[in-house]
Formats: C-alpha cells, sequence, structure tokens
C-alpha cells in the first residue's frame, strides 16, 4: 500500500510534531545560554576559619585570646587575676579585690590607680624603651629596654643595671648584671609558670598569654601596680 504524505489528513499531526520538536529544541538552546552566562562559582569558603587583624612581624600579641588570665599559686589558689579591657586592664586578687586599674591615657600613658582613681604609677615610652614613673610623674623609677640582641634589661635610677632578660628556647631566663639567675618565665605546654632563682614555681597561668607579658610580675622591684602597667603597654607594643 503506497502511502501519501502530501494528504491532508497526515500533514497536519506532522506539522504538530515540527513544532513540538522545534519548540524543544528552542527551548534546549535557552537553557544552554542561560547556564553558560552564570557567574563562575567562588572559591569554597567552606573550610576557610575566621580572619584575624594582621600584624607586624614584630608586634607583641595583644596576648590576652581570652577577657581574664588567672596565675594561680602551686597548688591551684588563684593569686591574682588580669581582667583586659579595651583601654587596658584590671588587676584583682585571688578574692577578686580590685588591687589597680590600668588605663591607656590620651597622651599614650599607662596609668595604674587604686580603686578611688588616685594615681599609684605610670609607664611611658614605647618599644624598645619604656619608663616607669612615680604617681607624680616626676621621677623615673625604672627603665624597660630592649637590647641590640633581642634580650631585655631593667634599670634603675641614674641607669643602674638590676637584671637582664634573655630569650631562652623554654621562655626568659632573668640575671642580674653577673649572669646569676634570678627567676624565670617558662612557657610550656600552653602553661605559663614565674619561677624563683631556685627555679621553684611561684605562680603559673593555664590561659593563653603571652609569655613576655608575664615577665614584670617576675621582676621583684616591681610593684604588682607597677607590673600590671608594664604588663598592659608590653601587651599592646612592638618589640
Amino acid at each position: 500500500m503506497h502511502l501519501n504524505i502530501s494528504h491532508p489528513i497526515l500533514i497536519r499531526p506532522l506539522q504538530s510534531i515540527t513544532r513540538t520538536t522545534a519548540g524543544i529544541f528552542t527551548l534546549l538552546i535557552l537553557l544552554t545560554t542561560s547556564c553558560s552566562k552564570k557567574e563562575p562559582a567562588g572559591p569554597s569558603t567552606s573550610n576557610v576559619g575566621p580572619q584575624m587583624p594582621e600584624t607586624s612581624d614584630n608586634t607583641i600579641p595583644a596576648a590576652p585570646t581570652t577577657e581574664k588570665i588567672k596565675f594561680k599559686k602551686p597548688g591551684g589558689t588563684t593569686a591574682f587575676s588580669l581582667k583586659f579591657k579595651i583601654d587596658g586592664l584590671k588587676l584583682v586578687d585571688g578574692n577578686e579585690q580590685e588591687i589597680a586599674r590600668i588605663n591607656f591615657t590620651e597622651n599614650g600613658k599607662y596609668k595604674a590607680k587604686d580603686s578611688a582613681d588616685k594615681a599609684l604609677a605610670y609607664v611611658t615610652g614605647n618599644s624598645p624603651k619604656f619608663q616607669i614613673k612615680d604617681a607624680a610623674q616626676k621621677e623615673t623609677l625604672f627603665t624597660f629596654q630592649k637590647q641590640e640582641d633581642g634580650d631585655w634589661k631593667l634599670e634603675g635610677s641614674e641607669e643602674k643595671l638590676i637584671c637582664k632578660i634573655g630569650k631562652r628556647d623554654y621562655g626568659w631566663k632573668i640575671e642580674d648584671g653577673a649572669e646569676k639567675q634570678l627567676g624565670k618565665v617558662k612557657a610550656e605546654d600552653g602553661r605559663i609558670s614565674i619561677r624563683d632563682q631556685n627555679d621553684e614555681e611561684l605562680f603559673y597561668t593555664n590561659d593563653p598569654l603571652p609569655s613576655m607579658t608575664a615577665i614584670p610580675f617576675a621582676l621583684p622591684q616591681l610593684s604588682q601596680p607597677q607590673a600590671a602597667a608594664l604588663s598592659a603597654a608590653l601587651s599592646k607594643s612592638t618589640q
């Protein structure tokens, strides 16, 4: 039997099929074009942690990754704590009683004062040289200064050497002018310990703290407010 595709009854279905096929083909073209215009995906951020502020290579970390640092005596009793603030820190004893508040003043000084706002001491200057002054700011009691070899020294009035603070693998060693050991600041397994001349532990903290900011508390010549003010200055200054 011969099939005549020009017959009107057959033409209409063929035209319908042709239009449908053309429509599908057009849709495929549009979809392909749309996909090709899609912006390339950016790099995945699923494994990217929080971005930390950039600091120069010679910047002492602003030590505190926590708002409170507890220094404890051997056995676990809290001796004193540092409560860090935006403009300084607060020093409290083991019973949370305030010893001193240290504030960064508008003229670039660290002021230590008691709970009645009475000035106790000032730390002035910047790295590599800090001065610890009396409450009236008339006398420089101590100078804490970095040396060319990277070590530090504490001097009294008239540039009299009190001690040298040398960098060691374990942290810092404190010696007098004759290289007699006076103390240590030891950093090991997340623990910062302050030790005496016999290497006996005086205080320690398991809170995150750059070992350098603990040095002032290992210097017996400094009062606690003076040590706290110097620690605050070191925590935000360059080495």
